[in-house]
């Protein structure tokens, strides 16, 4: 039986022919990313903090020992997991638009899978799956009480907030991702009234070139949820088992239809020093 040409490109062909409608923030992170073996299961990461004075004392000769510093071991899991799916087209129909419905599902997917990285399949820092950009319970993870921004000189006073919390991460040295979502985006892209400029070209400045500006895409912000966060890129662990992706594909001759599987993983962000993550959720009066 004839089948489309289509149908018999390689697997790999699929995914460089994929021109994606959804943009995915994960690729951001991938500079940060540890890929391990693809496999179910739990995998667990020491992690060890100084718990005493870090500071070094004053040595004289009649002193006996040495000023010490104690450490404290603990553990951070990662739940190794996978989502999976199949799409089949029968080869009695006209497969020409093959590679489009493939490219549809990509980007439900990289959808998924972001979404996984925003909240770890959960709704709180104690019902998710695995530690996230929005929901943590890792150590290091710093959740800001919510601030309210005045509606007088508003968009003055939400750049002066995150400058605070700038502050703050830049005791940490490293690149920077300034992820905004909800009203926020709209906020630093509102013109300010003083100046023939939006927000975003000072803030931007003001950030410095260390620090790259996002947007969270709609699809995945949590509702009626505004704020920021900054993520240190040189003090995280993006760990994930795989990223999303056209796995196989082929034809059952015996039942006359092509076939492609479509996997994506779990993913964790570990942060491995105090303030790598800072989320500041907003209010706006």
């Amino acid at each position: 039986m004839p089948t489309s040409k289509n149908v018999l490109k390689e697997t790999t062909e699929y995914m460089n022919d994929y021109m994606p409608v959804y943009s995915p923030i994960f690729p951001l992170l991938l500079g940060a990313g540890k890929l391990h073996p693809q496999e179910v299961g739990k995998m667990t990461f020491k992690a060890f903090e100084a718990v005493s004075d870090l500071d070094a004392k004053h040595i004289t000769p009649k002193d006996s020992e040495m000023h010490l510093i104690s450490i404290s071991e603990g553990s951070k899991v990662f739940k190794s997991y996978f989502l999976g799916s199949q799409l089949q087209i029968s080869n009695l129909q006209n497969q020409d638009g093959a590679q489009k419905v493939v490219s549809q599902v990509l980007d439900r997917l990289n959808l998924q899978f972001d979404n996984l990285l925003l909240l770890g399949e959960g709704t709180s820092a104690s019902t998710m799956i695995n530690n996230s950009l929005y929901w943590s319970d890792d150590v290091n993870y710093q959740l800001e009480s919510s601030d309210e921004i005045a509606s007088s000189g508003q968009l003055w006073n939400l750049h002066a907030n995150i400058m605070i919390q700038k502050a703050v991460a830049d005791q940490l040295a490293g690149r920077k991702l300034f992820i905004s979502y909800g009203d926020v985006p709209g906020k630093i892209n509102s013109l300010l009234s003083s100046l023939a400029t939006v927000l975003k070209a000072p803030l931007q400045e003001s950030l410095g070139p260390l620090y790259e500006m996002v947007e969270l895409p709609t699809a995945i912000c949590p509702a009626s949820a505004h704020g920021y966060i900054i993520v240190n890129m040189d003090r995280i662990i993006f760990h994930y088992s795989t990223l999303p992706k056209v796995d196989a594909s082929g034809i059952n001759t015996e039942k006359s239809y092509s076939w492609w599987n479509f996997l994506s993983g779990s993913c964790m962000v570990e942060c491995l020093s105090d303030n790598a993550i800072i989320r500041q959720p907003l209010t706006f009066a």
